[in-house]
Parts: structure tokens; sequence; C-alpha cells
């Protein structure tokens, strides 16, 4: 290749581009065709394929290079008024998707390497053809966050928003949302949309969208098909269920968390089964078995029929979630029990403290509430087994049966929002008000 070519090409101008290339020689049979990435060696050109893989081909090894599509490949942000060329189909549920910085509802602008959120509901039609038999999308972008920068303030907010299309004749909501906090947010809109008629379904992602593995697509449609079929109302989490594309499971906000960091089907129910599992076989671009299989909890869900959406507004600051440990800090502990009106404690398997904890609380008494929850991800805590668990129930220690770590954490901020007598708090605090409480505990077996 002309030393001018090479220049070119170091020169960014391929960049987003289609591009074919031959090569010397024998250093590659046939042409390859491919979009070019960014990257920071000169050395190389790094194509995204058509298969969704990426190679790397060294400068000096091609031949020519020629652009087969002028236009840059990068998505332009569009407003989401652009829907005119999607048909509505009669009959089928009216979806909002309230975009918060996932990766469903995103692209690579392979010109700056970054992430654009703002898809439209025509792109995503494009991007996941299959959608169009299940739902009449509209496409809400709503504010871009991981999910660890996700605040107090903007629970509310979607709450709020969540309100507000309800009333705008959505018959369903689907959030996406970063996956390592998602059960946070999930069981706090729990709580905050006190009365609910639309099923709200938060979906992630745990593969980038620049991956074949990517599992958002899958998630989506696990979702619009629980929209279309269900008859209650609910806070829901669409994730997969099994490694492969076949199942996505539709948890409870309150009853859901993330197990593992990296595989597919990273969330599971705790100590309850799924809401629904969803059995999905695509082919071709359409939807050719969709089947739901809706388990026990499904029924105890509030109808939609005739029922309407509010959503409470205040998240009380003065709860702290903390975890025991062997030789915990007691200074820290003093702290927080001076610091917060109530915090919740992750104790033991069955929810126990060391002594030089008690004998704080001891001091404590009547000051700050304490709720326990138990470090183990399945099971309950008990303190009528142990002679340390009865020491606590006398100190006034309040164990939360079976309710998850973060679940009782956003349950205790939603209360103290709602009250700060502290009877009331216990009261509410012990209420199953959005199945965060079970009956019994259900051990499912991950493999």
């Amino acid at each position: 290749m002309g030393e001018s070519l090479v220049k070119t090409i170091l020169s960014n101008d391929y960049l987003g581009k289609t591009v074919e290339l031959k090569g010397k020689g024998s250093v590659f049979n046939g042409d390859i065709v491919g979009i070019v990435l960014p990257n920071e060696n000169k050395d190389i050109l790094v194509l995204k394929l058509k298969s969704g893989y990426n190679i790397a081909v060294k400068i000096d090894n091609i031949d020519s290079i020629k652009v087969l599509d002028e236009k840059e490949q990068s998505l332009k942000k569009i407003k989401d008024k652009s829907n005119s060329n999607i048909v509505l189909v009669k009959g089928l549920p009216k979806v909002g998707i309230i975009t918060l910085g996932g990766t469903i509802a995103s692209r690579v602008d392979y010109k700056t390497g970054g992430v654009s959120f703002q898809f439209t509901a025509e792109d995503l039609v494009n991007a996941i053809p299959e959608v169009k038999s299940l739902a009449n999308i509209e496409c809400i972008p709503f504010f871009n966050k991981w999910s660890e920068n996700i605040s107090r303030n903007d629970f509310i907010e979607i709450a709020k928003k969540v309100e507000s299309l309800s009333k705008e004749n959505y018959n369903g909501v689907i959030i996406t949302i970063g996956t390592d906090f998602m059960h946070y947010t999930a069981s706090a809109l729990s709580f905050l949309l006190e009365e609910l008629s639309i099923p709200v379904i938060f979906v992630g992602s745990q593969r980038s969208s620049d991956r074949p593995s990517n599992d958002s697509a899958y998630n989506l449609l696990g979702a619009l098909s629980f929209i279309k079929e269900t008859k209650k109302a609910g806070v829901f989490v669409a994730m997969h269920h099994s490694s492969d594309d076949k199942v996505i499971a539709i948890h409870l906000g309150t009853k859901v968390r993330k197990l593992h960091s990296s595989r597919r089907d990273a969330f599971r129910s705790i100590n309850v089964f799924p809401v629904a599992l969803v059995h999905l076989d695509t082919r071709a671009h359409s939807i050719q078995k969709n089947e739901i299989v809706f388990n026990e909890i499904y029924n105890s869900l509030p109808s939609m029929i005739g029922a309407k959406t509010k959503a409470f507004t205040k998240l009380s600051n003065e709860v702290a979630l903390i975890k025991f440990y062997p030789n915990y800090d007691i200074k820290l502990f003093e702290y927080i029990l001076n610091s917060f009106k109530a915090v919740v404690i992750e104790g033991s398997g069955f929810g126990h403290l060391s002594d030089e904890l008690l004998e704080l609380a001891k001091k404590n008494a009547g000051k700050t509430l304490i709720f326990m929850t138990s470090q183990c991800i399945f099971g309950r805590t008990n303190l009528n087994v142990y002679t340390q668990g009865k020491k606590e129930l006398e100190l006034g220690i309040i164990p939360l049966e079976d309710m998850l770590s973060e679940t009782a954490y956003t349950k205790a901020c939603y209360v103290l929002g709602k009250t700060n007598k502290p009877e009331e708090i216990k009261k509410l605090m012990l209420e199953n008000i959005k199945g965060e409480i079970s009956e019994r505990t259900v051990y499912q077996d991950l493999e």
C-alpha cells in the first residue's frame, strides 16, 4: 500500500465507515469487510465484522482499502418523537421504555468510541424486529447514569415518571438500567409505587451491546412477552434464567438479587420462585414460540383491572445498611448508632452480633431502631434458637424474617419517609407490603 494511503488511514478518515480490505500476497485470502473502529495502535486497523466480532489487521499487510458506505455508521442523537416510520398494530399493548443508561437502548458511536443512549423506538424495532409482534413501543430517554450513581432522589423521579405514563394509557413500562444495583432500584420502586395499575419491568444486560453474546434483546423480549400476557400489576426484573437464550425469568422486584458478576443468568429470585418463566424461540426475526409459565406467586399479585397508579415521593436519608463481620470496629458502630434513626444489619446466619456490639446496642436502647437480616443469601433470620439471638430480642433488635438486606434498606428509607413514630415504623417494617417477606422460604438449586 502506498505511503499516502497509510497516512490517510492513520488520519482517522475511515473511522465509523464500512470498508473492504484486500491483503498483500498470501497474508489473508479474499476480502475483509467491516466497520473501522477506533484504536490507539497506529500499526493496525481494527474492524467490526458482520458477525459481531472484531479483528485487527496490520496496516503493512493491507494492499488496498475501499469505502463501501460513505455515510458514517455512528448513531446521531435523534429526538424520540421521530417514530413516523413505525406502524402501530391494533390489539398490542402500548409500552414505554424508560432508558436510564442501560445497554438495551444504546449503540456504540464508532467515531468517538462512546455510547449514545438516545435510541428511538424506530431504532429499537430495527435492531430487534421481533418486538413488532409483542407491543407498540415508545422510547423515553430519562437520564444516563451507571446504576451505582442512581440516588434516592432518582428513585423518586423514576416513580413519578411511571405514575405519569400510567395516566397516558401505557399498558406497561420497561426500565433499562445497569445490572449491578438494579435490585436496589427495583425494590425502591416497589415501595414508592404504593398503588400500581400496570406492570413495571426492569431490564438490564450482562454483556455489552457490541458483543455477539449480548443478552439484552432476549431480556427485552421476555419482558414484552410478559406485559402482553399478564393481568397483574407489579414491579419486576426480567433477566436470563439460564445461560442460553431460551428462558427469561420474571422476578419480583423485592425478592431478586444479582449472584454473579458476569454470567447471563446472574439474577435469581431469593426464597421464592420467579413470578413467571418466559420460553422464547426466535428465528428469522420472528417469535416462533412464546410460552409463559406463571408460578404460584403470580396469583398473589394485585389485578390491573380498576386499579390506579400512585407514587409516594419521600425517602428518608437517615437509614444505614451495614454488614457485621468478626472484629467489627466498635467506634464505627457507635458512630452509626449515634448518626442514624434506623440501621439494617446483616448479621450471622440467624442474625447474631458480637457481645461488644450488643453492649453498645444496650447503651443506645430506645434511640436507634435496629433491624436484623442475614448475611446468607437464602434462608431467614431466627433470634429464638440461640442465647445470643434471645439477648438481641430483649434489646429490641427486630428480625426481618427472610427479607433481603437491600430490600430491607430501601423499605426502611420508604417507611421512615412516611412516619417518624418508632412503633409505626416497626409495624410497617414487619408488614408484608410488596411480597418482601415470604411465609415459607424456597431454596432453588442454582445448577
